[in-house]
């Protein structure tokens, strides 16, 4: 009998120890499951990517639109590695980003991009220093209304040339009128818009007027807008509602994700990134 009831123990314990061993494996394989990347990680692995493409104008876009963002260290960092690239347009592109995310812990950096070989670039880096209020901002404007520098020095031959270049100079003031928003870096695009007197131009600095009016009736005003048939107006709109703060319009800008124009998916993202809880990469503080 003793030896039964050792069985029956055995048999009971095994058992048991099966049942718990099927239970909890599914448990653990339930657990380790993939989940779909959220819109917020699906926004940032976009504005990353874009930002290391090997095309010019998918870098320089997305740099533009990450100027949305606060300067968190992630964010920063992929701004600032735009200093770097050798494309004109991209520095230009993450100047104007770093000055428009107000990162302080970028000035040295801006401050050595003012001596840029490239004119637009130092013009974008002055502005972003202006921005921040920092004083070495103002030599680039110094030379513009001089032709000289403050040191008595000559102007670098980009600088002169850029002088006397009148379609040059007419793109930098569009540009630097612009400041940074509702679109800044797109000055090409606005210039040609109002050259088809079209007024995607004004309607999209309306859009950006309306990013801090608290009336509902101004979100959805702007939530159409994203449907824009100029995609000026969309940026402009995307990137109004990012700065609405309002984390329950983070839904609207899942469609224009995945807009045809990548400068329009790009300013999604960024929005998204601003707009969603602070526990990503970029989050905004």
């Amino acid at each position: 009998m003793p030896t039964l009831r050792f069985a029956a123990r055995f048999i009971s314990t095994v058992f048991v120890l099966c049942v718990c061993a099927v239970t909890g494996g599914a448990g653990q394989h339930g657990a380790t499951e993939p989940q779909p990347p959220s819109l917020r990680d699906q926004a940032w692995s976009k504005l990353k990517d874009s930002a290391q493409d090997k095309d010019v104008k998918h870098r320089a876009n997305a740099l533009k639109a990450m100027g949305i963002l606060r300067p968190s260290p992630d964010a920063v960092k992929l701004v600032e590695d735009g200093l770097d690239d050798k494309s004109p347009v991209v520095r230009e592109a993450a100047a104007r980003s770093l000055g428009e995310m107000h990162s302080t812990a970028s000035i040295p950096k801006l401050q050595a991009a003012v001596d840029d070989k490239d004119f637009g670039v130092s013009l974008a880096a002055t502005a972003a220093l202006v921005e921040m209020k920092n004083d070495a901002g103002y030599d680039a404007d110094f030379e513009l209304l001089t032709g000289a520098r403050k040191s008595g020095e000559p102007l670098t031959q980009q600088a002169s040339r850029t002088l006397h270049d009148r379609d040059k100079l007419v793109m930098l003031s569009i540009e630097q009128g612009m400041g940074f928003a509702p679109f800044g870096g797109f000055a090409v695009a606005a210039f040609e818009a109002l050259k088809k007197n079209s007024t995607a131009p004004v309607r999209a600095a309306a859009a950006l007027a309306l990013a801090h009016d608290p009336d509902e009736r101004s979100a959805k005003a702007l939530v159409i807008a994203t449907g824009d048939k100029d995609w000026i107006v969309r940026v402009a709109a995307i990137r109004a509602i990012g700065m609405r703060d309002d984390a329950a319009l983070v839904r609207e800008l899942k469609a224009p994700l995945e807009d045809n124009h990548d400068a329009v998916q790009y300013a999604a993202a960024a929005s998204i990134i601003r707009l969603s809880p602070a526990n990503a990469p970029a989050t905004k503080h």
